[in-house]
């Protein structure tokens, strides 16, 4: 298949504020994950560092378009957007350029900007093609990227994890709604969980997710993925959750509130991320409408992660 590579470069001054607000632009227009390019030092003792070839050389958001008759209408809308997001940033612009690449081709480009990432206390997400000694406490996560797919690296996963790691229990039944990668998924089996499902409205995104579990050889027959709707195909769903994620948009997280008493175990928990800070109070008033209260907050830069529990 081929597809499209859009790059927004970006003049300084650059920040990671303004790196998420232009990631922003390409998830509203229905990406799963961008590359975002930022020009940062590798550490030098990282033993690591060999196998990689040399970073980025500029600020920048890259994301793959398919090459489709909806390209066009995307890169519209994309310059639209980019441009109302630049538009309070003084002396900040952005040259937004193009570029058909190849599947086979696009899969070595992260090998950039993906390095081993330790998160919470017990997890670390590690590269196929980069070695890892891990100490006995960590769990290690392989993952190899699927065209338009996020590696786990986003504020928004970091502290979904890092909230998993809180609150789940061994033989947990664990649903995460928008898999994407299949990450959270495998970090719930990693950490304990006796079974899991991964729903996702796109058929690349399963077949990602079901490439990673197959890669950490996570037990097919107890942690399954599939193609669904986030609201009315869950509905459906008989099993009854101990912890249930959603690291997704705000909208689609109010959305999925109505469904939720129907899934969850009694005192079982609700994780929502993909939150802006500017979301909470919003998010907050739904859950309360549903009769949920938030017992964890976690928050870096603007990036929000709740979580909740029925009350009874």
């Amino acid at each position: 298949m081929q597809w499209i590579e859009t790059k927004v470069a970006l003049t300084a001054p650059c920040t990671e504020m303004l790196l998420d607000l232009v990631a922003n632009c390409f998830l509203d227009l229905g990406l799963k994950g961008v590359v975002i390019e930022d020009p940062q030092p590798l550490e030098p003792e990282a033993d690591w560092i060999g196998d990689v070839p040399q970073g980025p050389t500029e600020c920048a958001v890259i994301g793959f378009f398919k090459n489709d008759d909806t390209y066009i209408e995307n890169c519209r809308q994309l310059e639209i957007s980019v441009e109302k997001a630049l538009k309070s940033f003084d002396q900040t612009s952005a040259q937004i350029s193009h570029r058909r690449i190849d599947e086979e081709d696009w899969s070595h480009s992260w090998k950039a900007y993906f390095h081993p990432l330790p998160i919470g206390e017990r997890l670390v997400i590690k590269p196929t093609w980069c070695e890892y000694a891990a100490s006995e406490d960590r769990k290690v996560l392989a993952m190899d990227p699927g065209m338009a797919f996020g590696t786990g690296t986003h504020p928004s996963t970091v502290m979904c994890m890092e909230m998993v790691e809180k609150l789940l229990q061994p033989g947990h039944a664990f649903l995460d709604v928008g898999t994407g990668t299949g990450l959270l998924l495998i970090a719930a089996a990693l950490l304990g969980a006796a079974q899991g499902h991964g729903i996702d409205l796109d058929p690349m995104a399963v077949t990602n997710a079901r490439q990673n579990l197959a890669l950490n050889g996570i037990d097919p027959a107890m942690f399954t993925v599939s193609q669904g709707d986030l609201v009315t195909t869950l509905s459906k769903d008989s099993t009854h959750y101990d912890l249930i994620v959603a690291n997704i948009l705000a909208n689609a997280i109010k959305s999925l509130m109505p469904d939720l008493e129907g899934l969850l175990a009694p005192r079982g928990h609700f994780i929502a991320s993909g939150l802006l800070v500017s979301d909470e109070v919003e998010i907050a008033k739904t859950m309360k409408q549903f009769r949920f209260v938030v017992t964890t907050r976690l928050q870096q830069e603007e990036w929000l992660c709740l979580a909740a529990q029925k009350v009874e």
